[in-house]
């Protein structure tokens, strides 16, 4: 008669003898108070729900793990004991549903929880003189939507179809919307963002994102879709210089003490 033996270390004990994942290196590394404290507090009453910090381990797990959605995650969740580990999940049990993850994404925007995440990392970076102040590089990349092509009200909060040109002059269009960037052009790291449709010029966020940097560099530098008048007066009265080819298609009269070189 087979007889099967206690353990002789939990699945936790185990684990502390592994070397750890890239995803728990990351979170390691991570402070998550900013976003988890922006958060409304988890009501008292009901069944017991799961934990806020978990959730969001997950969401950001999804981006580094690169898994396209939301289903793919909860699937992955159920069925990987090692991510459910990670994230601070109970081993045994249930795992969160679609539906729950899409509250809680709800709750996170709601409470602009990931802005204040992301400021934090900002601050951390300026601090630790891992984020330079010479040089900030301006562009925008496409987000594609799933949304569900419907009558919409028009305030600008919707996906929409955007047209752009790839990295070697190819025109593509895609449904969505635009995340428009500033980064530290030496270490390629983010320093203000902004997220509109995807038919919204490139041009129009510029100075939005100049206004949200935590501090003003030397130069900014974009590529010739951001070559308008008011973009290089705004920059020279933030005491910074603009790097822009000139749209020759566009040309124009340089702001009053400028020419086409300086």
């Amino acid at each position: 008669m087979y007889i099967q033996q206690n353990p002789l270390f939990s699945f936790n004990e185990l684990m502390s003898f592994q070397p750890k994942s890239r995803l728990e290196l990351i979170f390691s590394k991570i402070d998550f108070t900013p976003a988890l404290a922006a958060l409304p507090k988890a009501s008292v009453f009901g069944p017991n729900g799961y934990s806020q910090q978990a959730l969001l381990l997950a969401l950001i797990a999804k981006v580094i793990l690169q898994i396209p959605t939301l289903s793919a995650l909860v699937k992955q969740l159920r069925e990987n004991i090692l991510l459910r580990f990670a994230c601070g999940f109970d081993l045994i049990g249930h795992t969160p549903s679609i539906a729950t993850f899409s509250r809680f994404y709800a709750r996170i925007t709601a409470a602009e929880a990931m802005d204040a995440f992301f400021h934090s990392l900002v601050s951390k970076g300026l601090t630790a003189d891992v984020i330079h102040k010479q040089i900030a590089a301006i562009d925008s990349s496409s987000i594609e939507s799933y949304e569900h092509y419907r009558k919409r009200p028009e305030d600008g909060s919707h996906a929409a179809w955007g047209h752009k040109r790839d990295s070697k002059g190819r025109p593509y269009d895609w449904y969505g919307y635009k995340l428009h960037l500033s980064i530290d052009a030496e270490s390629g790291l983010p320093m203000a963002y902004t997220v509109t449709p995807a038919n919204t010029a490139d041009s129009e966020q510029a100075i939005p994102l100049m206004e949200r940097m935590p501090f003003q560099p030397d130069y900014y530098c974009m590529d010739k879709g951001y070559d308008v008048t008011k973009l290089y007066q705004a920059v020279n009265d933030l005491g910074s210089q603009a790097i822009i080819p000139l749209n020759r298609r566009n040309e124009k009269t340089p702001p009053a003490g400028m020419n086409e070189k300086h």
